[in-house]
């Protein structure tokens, strides 16, 4: 997306930078970004209604997404792994 905007790629998160992840599940990947200002976050899919980041499309927390760089025939082994690894976690 970087290329595409023709703007620099971050190695550490600045403030006032756009943040763009694929996927909001369980808020990890942009916890961190909380503590650094005027900071912007969009994600492409947010398994939650976004509370302080945007979303393009929000998804029921269940579905399974696989995009379009991902192996679709690994994709259903992939979502079972998944899906064992947080049952285990509660």
């Amino acid at each position: 997306m970087s290329h595409s905007l023709n703007i620099p790629f971050l190695k550490e998160l600045q403030d006032g930078c756009l943040v763009v992840d694929d996927v909001y599940e369980t808020g990890k990947t942009l916890r961190n970004l909380l503590a650094v200002k005027d900071i912007t976050a969009f994600v492409w899919y947010s398994k939650i209604t976004p509370k302080w980041w945007y979303a393009v499309e929000v998804c029921h927390p269940d579905e399974w997404l696989v995009f379009p760089w991902e192996n679709i025939d690994r994709s259903e082994a992939d979502m079972k792994a998944y899906q064992m690894s947080r049952s285990k976690s509660k």
